[in-house]
């Protein structure tokens, strides 16, 4: 399997997001509306904006896009989060699924253990 990394999921991704997101299995498995409205891309990635809800684009060493990686709102106090990904039919059966759930998962755990890091220290202090 080609090495892959997740970066974050920007506006420069919105094409092939669209293209992505037509696809019938990706429309199939997750909550994209089936046909996607004008605008409706946008403003979903726009949910990703803040510090609750994190997207990262699923990319491959020379930058292609192979899918997405997001996650629901993050419960801080439970330290739990909803996992999800797509990848695009050319990324199917390689492994490339397997990899990026890993990745989000281990960047889950790391930025679980950065909050509960920083409540302790905020605890202390009070």
């Amino acid at each position: 399997m080609t090495p892959l990394h997740l970066v974050p999921l920007g506006t420069e991704h919105l094409a092939a997001l669209r293209e992505a997101m037509s696809d019938a299995d990706i429309l199939r498995f997750t909550r994209t509306p089936d046909p996607v409205p004008e605008g409706w891309i946008e403003k979903w990635l726009a949910r990703f904006g803040g510090d609750d809800r994190f997207a990262f684009a699923i990319v491959d060493a020379e930058g292609q896009f192979l899918g997405y990686a997001v996650t629901g709102p993050v419960n801080r106090r439970d330290l739990e989060v909803e996992l999800g990904y797509a990848v695009t039919p050319a990324a199917r059966g390689r492994g490339v699924a397997t990899e990026a759930l890993r990745q989000l998962t281990r960047w889950a755990f790391e930025f679980s253990t950065s909050f509960t890091a920083r409540s302790r220290s905020a605890s202390a202090s009070t």
